[in-house]
């Protein structure tokens, strides 16, 4: 068996049920930092990503980022240009709310940003009370059936919501909820009160953001080892633009 050099050339399942293989630590390409991000932040971007992709990596989010559009696109670009539309992963997220139409436009403009049919995970990322769940998840799972997302989770949602959700879902036959992204830390532990044992019951797969202070040497000692593989020229720069998470 040979052994692995690189921590993100590693596969693990992200859901219990479902054989989706992903890197140990999912891409989160964050604000360039400038109001009119331009040529200099993309070539930054496009060098994090030929990185990330060398090393193994294969598990991008979008999901919550002010600069959504931005990234999407550059994103999209350098698939394309990479030839990479089907090594990598790309998970995104409702812009607002979760009624129907909200729901479709949003999904619609991000596929049309990245310049490709499907996304394999969309994030229903904020509750609406407005909104009821069985109405939520009928344009959902319109569109995973018409191909355009492969599953659907959900992100920072209460425990409660997420269950209720999936038994609507279940009795009227609609998709249901695989994936959920929540925070963790040493100082914000309400995920292992109720996020944890509903996403254990419910057969969701997990990502976290806020990776914990216990860990902080061994995020550093990945990043590091990712930041040596940023082209030489490019080692001067401020690679603060990304961040990496653990996809647990």
């Amino acid at each position: 068996m040979a052994v692995v050099a690189n921590i993100l050339e590693t596969r693990q399942h992200l859901m219990p049920a479902i054989k989706f293989w992903v890197s140990p630590l999912c891409l989160e390409p964050s604000d360039p930092g400038n109001s009119t991000p331009g040529h200099r932040d993309r070539v930054i971007l496009f060098d994090i990503l030929d990185a990330f992709h060398r090393a193994g990596g294969n598990f991008i989010n979008i999901a919550s980022n002010p600069r959504k559009p931005w990234i999407e696109k550059t994103i999209g670009y350098w698939m394309k240009m990479r030839n990479t539309r089907k090594d990598m992963l790309i998970a995104i997220s409702s812009e607002s709310g979760v009624k129907a139409d909200s729901v479709m436009d949003s999904l619609e403009s991000s596929l049309r940003r990245l310049n490709r049919p499907w996304v394999d995970i969309f994030y229903v990322h904020q509750c609406d009370a407005a909104a009821t769940l069985t109405k939520m998840m009928v344009p959902l799972t319109s569109a995973v059936k018409a191909t355009h997302i492969r599953f659907l989770g959900v992100s920072d949602t209460p425990a409660w919501y997420v269950a209720e959700a999936n038994c609507n879902a279940y009795y009227a036959r609609l998709c249901r909820f695989v994936v959920y992204r929540g925070t963790w830390s040493a100082y914000s532990r309400d995920f292992e009160h109720e996020i944890q044992p509903m996403c254990k019951t419910h057969e969701l797969g997990v990502t976290l953001c806020d990776i914990p202070e216990e860990a902080e040497a061994i995020r550093c000692k990945i990043e590091g080892d990712f930041y040596e593989a940023l082209p030489a020229t490019k080692q001067g720069e401020p690679y603060d633009r990304f961040s990496l998470t653990p996809a647990s």
